[in-house]
């Protein structure tokens, strides 16, 4: 079995008070659904450690969330609880799926730009502003990837990329940090 703290921990990067008593809950909510997890993707686990991490994250923040008064939750943490290989959840909350998720992207990534010289690559990170609301993400990135494919576009010829066939290729990252502020 994989041992849980015996004492509240906070972590750092998410600033999420994770306690044994708390998973405790989750874990008799779910009639050990947690435990299963754990059990049923122990290699990753043991591989990765920080996948433990991001899963008591997910699932307290979740939980906490549900207590507040967003059933919802429940529900995505049900789902994620519930993953198997047979039947995955494709939650991005699941250490599994996200996995998963990054392999076939970064092979995804690895064929698009196959055909292409290294010198002619490049790479960038991109912000974009902080929303709390999830329901405004859709809008959000929608918004964003409009926004950008334009100014690249009429960039072209500053970029050096005119008469240049142009290839693009990226993913939104969602951050569980409660108290995210905009960067």
């Amino acid at each position: 079995m994989i041992e849980e703290p015996d004492c509240p921990f906070y972590n750092i990067k998410s600033k999420t008070l994770i306690s044994a008593k708390t998973l405790a809950d989750i874990d008799a909510h779910f009639d050990g659904g947690l435990t299963n997890w754990k059990l049923r993707y122990r290699p990753l686990v043991m591989r990765q450690r920080s996948n433990m991490t991001f899963l008591h994250i997910a699932a307290t923040q979740l939980f906490e969330t549900a207590q507040a008064g967003n059933g919802d939750a429940l529900n995505i943490l049900g789902e994620v609880l519930g993953c198997t290989s047979a039947r995955p959840c494709n939650q991005i909350l699941c250490p599994v799926c996200r996995d998963k998720r990054q392999r076939d992207t970064g092979i995804k990534a690895i064929v698009a730009f196959t055909n292409y010289p290294v010198q002619e690559l490049k790479f960038m990170t991109l912000l974009i502003r902080v929303t709390k609301d999830a329901d405004e993400l859709p809008g959000l990135i929608k918004g964003f990837r409009t926004s950008f494919w334009n100014k690249l576009r009429n960039s072209a010829g500053h970029l050096g990329t005119a008469g240049l066939p142009f290839k693009m290729l990226g993913a939104f990252e969602i951050d569980l940090n409660r108290n995210s502020s905009a960067r």
